[in-house]
């Protein structure tokens, strides 16, 4: 199997990524869709390169099963070549914990951009570290999904654990 990125080919070799998909607690998910402000991810792909050794609720919330320290990380690329003035947008990782209901979901990283300066391409990219509990819901969001360049492989949101 051959995978075509541009005008170049590469051969897929599946087994190459299998040190990056056994990791526990990990997850390396590609962007499939978006309603709204929600943007819904997969752990499916033909590189073998996504993957998810945790729960996905909604297609959009990664689920924590160990209390522990993460890296958490997340890229989205925005394309504003229809627009003469680039518009403000904000994009966010934040975080739930269900079993305390009471608590509001909480930005654990958060980004804007957007000025009549701006490049007409941005790639936005979210990376940190933090502890999470076990049931912890991690997601990215985004204010306005309508520039967002749904090129394969250039949106992306992960986490392991460390």
């Amino acid at each position: 199997q051959v995978l075509k990125i541009g005008d170049s080919e590469k051969p897929i070799d599946k087994d190459s990524f299998s040190w990056w998909r056994e990791r526990p607690n990990s997850a390396h998910l590609y962007l499939k869709d978006w309603y709204r402000t929600q943007l819904h991810w997969t752990a499916t792909e033909e590189t073998g390169s996504a993957f998810s050794k945790l729960s996905i609720v909604d297609q959009n919330k990664l689920v924590i099963k160990k209390t522990a320290n993460y890296f958490v990380y997340a890229a989205v690329v925005f394309d504003f070549r229809t627009v003469i003035k680039v518009p403000q947008v904000y994009y966010n990782i934040t975080s739930f914990l269900p079993v305390l209901p009471h608590l509001q979901p909480f930005v654990l990283m958060g980004k804007y951009g957007g000025s009549p300066f701006s490049e007409k391409r941005h790639t936005g990219y979210l990376c940190g570290i933090s502890k999470f509990y076990k049931g912890h819901q991690i997601s990215v969001s985004v204010n306005d999904h309508s520039f967002i360049d749904n090129t394969p492989y250039a949106n992306f949101f992960g986490i392991f654990r460390l």
